[in-house]
């Protein structure tokens, strides 16, 4: 026995078997992280399920826990533990022979961590995976951005200045903050490459100092929800619990954190309560 489960595409002829880690957390977990990295979805071509695999085998290594097998029946599923997902551009979208609970044991943030570690150093997107979405217009001269450049490489720039009303390999840069990362004979606002023209930025998460001891509260970045979580080792007094809510912090029961949207007031207010806790 194990946790099995199939990942198969609408229509397709070919899927990826999971002996272990076949529950929905685990899988999402996956398609996430390879939706992260930019990969191709498998049902675009052949390379997608190729760099799945990659992801998948690195993770659990050794040789038996995932296997390519044929589908295209709705039965596709039916001897295993989690039946079968389907999936259409890295999101499930639909399930086959399975009518239990999806299995939520494991924190996507801790999975994402946990299959990037898995991976070479030179493919692990970390810095991504610990990095925090602020509005690109909210961004600042000295500001540091994680991003991926076109070959799919984490890197981090910093903001030096702001385009001025001109355009820049054909694009309108009129405001649009560029980043110190390449030189055009000493003119970096010369190269597009320098620019962020998206609308959200992702700056790092801020270092937080911990003592000997464990940190009584964690900061976690909830990047399929954009949220911040807060998880503190006991239970935070009445006047810490009446300032997260002021806040506009909320407690979730089953996970026992408190949350709130990924922006830079929470995320400044995660960072007061840490270092307030650790004094």
């Amino acid at each position: 026995m194990g946790n099995r489960a199939i990942i198969k595409t609408e229509g397709g002829h070919i899927g990826l078997y999971l002996h272990w880690n076949g529950g929905r957390d685990s899988v999402e977990a996956f398609l996430t992280y390879c939706k992260m990295r930019g990969f191709r979805s498998p049902e675009s071509d052949g390379y997608g399920w190729a760099r799945l695999a990659q992801v998948i085998g690195n993770f659990f290594g050794g040789g038996l826990s995932l296997g390519i097998v044929e589908t295209g029946s709705p039965d596709d599923g039916q001897y295993c533990d989690n039946g079968a997902y389907v999936i259409r551009d890295w999101e499930i979208v639909g399930r086959e022979c399975f009518d239990g609970k999806e299995q939520s044991e494991y924190d996507l943030n801790d999975m994402l961590l946990a299959i990037d570690e898995a991976q070479p150093e030179k493919d692990r997107i970390g810095a991504l995976l610990k990095s925090f979405i602020v509005p690109t217009g909210d961004l600042k001269i000295g500001d540091k951005v994680v991003f991926q450049d076109w070959s799919g490489e984490v890197k981090t720039g910093t903001v030096i200045g702001f385009g001025g009303d001109s355009r820049v390999n054909g694009q309108d840069v009129n405001g649009k903050p560029y980043m110190d990362l390449y030189s055009m004979n000493g003119h970096p606002e010369q190269n597009i490459n320098n620019y962020i023209l998206t609308e959200t930025a992702r700056k790092p998460a801020p270092e937080i100092e911990k003592p000997v001891e464990a940190n009584p509260v964690e900061i976690f970045i909830n990047e399929q929800l954009k949220g911040i979580e807060l998880k503190f080792k006991a239970k935070p007094s009445e006047e810490v619990r009446a300032e997260l809510k002021a806040s506009g912090w909320k407690w979730h029961h089953k996970k026992a954190v408190w949350y709130a949207k990924n922006d830079p007031e929470h995320m400044a207010k995660a960072q007061q309560l840490a270092a307030a806790a650790t004094k």
